[in-house]
């Protein structure tokens, strides 16, 4: 064979073998994923269903389109992207803005314009990562979404919130929501929409008043204030 018809075929038997390879890595055991991780955010329930059916696949033949639009689809997560690591698929992801809401008739995430309803495993993995605000049932939401715009944007001290209480079971019919800081020993009931505007410095001022009387948050009753859009009322402790 002539040398300039060697160079002819060289690259396409190059190219065959450089096909056979990566059929090959699709379909024999290389890459296997036998647990799912997270680059950046809790795994939920709701995470591992979306991603469960590659369980035991290769990563080159792994549905992985299928599993990002599943993953997609969850109401707190967005910008997914998958990549393997030592056996784990790996989900890196952003948190999408917003809170959870429990209640009697389930659990729903919440952005601020539309809610969602989750399973309630995945409002307990969310616990911790977004506000989460406790009612009796979701046919108070319509009182609750006036405050839920500040509580979605504001970058108040979450990690200090283990919860919120929300309720209509005042004398005068009005609604009011209540921030529990466990940690600061403290509470703090918001008496109108406005107030949620306010909590993150509310919450900058209590931490003060701790950091002054530091004997308060260990051995004294905790301390009860109410916060309106103009003023914030210490009640007791």
């Amino acid at each position: 064979m002539k040398r300039s018809e060697t160079l002819t075929i060289l690259p396409g038997v190059i190219l065959l073998v450089l096909a056979l390879v990566l059929v090959s890595a699709r379909y024999l055991p290389v890459m296997q994923i036998d647990r799912i991780e997270s680059a950046s955010f809790p795994i939920t329930p709701g995470m591992r269903k979306a991603a469960a059916a590659v369980i035991g696949d290769t990563y080159p033949h792994a549905e992985r389109r299928k599993v990002s639009t599943a993953l997609e689809a969850l109401p707190y997560i967005e910008n997914v992207a998958l990549s393997y690591n030592h056996g784990a698929l790996v989900i890196s992801s952003d948190p999408v803005p917003g809170l959870v809401v429990i209640a009697k008739d389930g659990a729903c995430f919440t952005d601020g314009e539309n809610e969602e309803i989750i399973e309630l495993r995945d409002a307990g993995a969310l616990y911790g990562v977004y506000p989460v605000i406790g009612m009796e049932s979701f046919k108070d939401i319509p009182m609750l979404s006036e405050y839920i715009p500040s509580l979605v944007s504001d970058p108040f001290k979450r990690s200090l919130i283990t919860w919120f209480d929300f309720g209509n079971n005042n004398e005068d019919g009005s609604a009011e929501l209540k921030a529990a800081l466990p940690e600061l020993n403290a509470s703090v009931i918001l008496k109108n929409p406005a107030a949620a505007e306010r909590l993150e410095d509310t919450i900058g001022i209590i931490e003060e008043s701790c950091r002054t009387n530091p004997g308060r948050t260990l051995f004294a009753p905790m301390t009860e204030y109410e916060l309106y859009g103009d003023r914030l009322v210490r009640l007791k402790g």
